[in-house]
C-alpha cells in the first residue's frame, strides 16, 4: 500500500484532532489504559481526516519521534551558537509542547540499589528519601 503524502494542513489537524484526546498521550488521564478508548479515539481522528488508521498512527509515531529528537537537541544546545543564532525549530515544535509531561522521564530505582539497601538491612523508605 502507498503511503500518504502529508500536507501542512492536515499534520497540524491531526496535532489538534490529537491534543484534544488525552487518552492517547497523557499517562495521567484515567482512559491512558483504556484501550477500547484509545481505539475510539484513533478511528475518530482517522475519520475526521479520512486516512486510513495504519497511516495515522505512523504518522504520530514519527511526530512523537521527531519531537522527542528536537527537544533533545534544545536541550543539548548552548546558548551563543556559532553565529549567535539558537538551534533551528522544527516546524510542529510549538504545536506539540502539550506531550511534555508524558514525554519526560520518570524517576525509576534501579534494582542495585534495592539490593544494598537489603544488603546493609536499610529500610527501603530511605532510598526515597536519600540520593542513594
Amino acid at each position: 500500500m502507498e503511503r500518504q503524502v502529508w500536507k501542512m494542513t492536515d499534520v497540524e489537524k491531526l496535532i489538534e484532532l490529537y491534543r484534544d484526546r488525552p487518552c492517547l498521550w497523557d499517562v495521567k488521564t484515567p482512559g491512558y489504559r483504556d484501550r477500547l478508548q484509545k481505539n475510539d479515539a484513533m478511528k475518530e481522528i482517522a475519520s475526521e481526516l479520512a486516512m486510513d488508521e495504519g497511516e495515522v498512527g505512523r504518522k504520530l509515531h514519527n511526530l512523537r519521534s521527531q519531537y522527542s529528537n528536537a527537544r533533545r537537541k534544545e536541550a543539548s544546545s548552548k546558548s551563543g551558537c556559532e553565529g549567535g543564532r539558537g538551534p533551528r525549530k522544527w516546524e510542529h515544535y510549538e504545536s506539540l509542547h502539550f506531550l511534555n509531561d508524558s514525554m519526560d522521564a520518570r524517576k525509576s530505582v534501579s534494582n542495585i540499589s534495592v539490593s544494598l539497601l537489603l544488603f546493609y538491612n536499610l529500610p527501603i523508605f530511605w532510598l526515597v528519601h536519600t540520593n542513594f
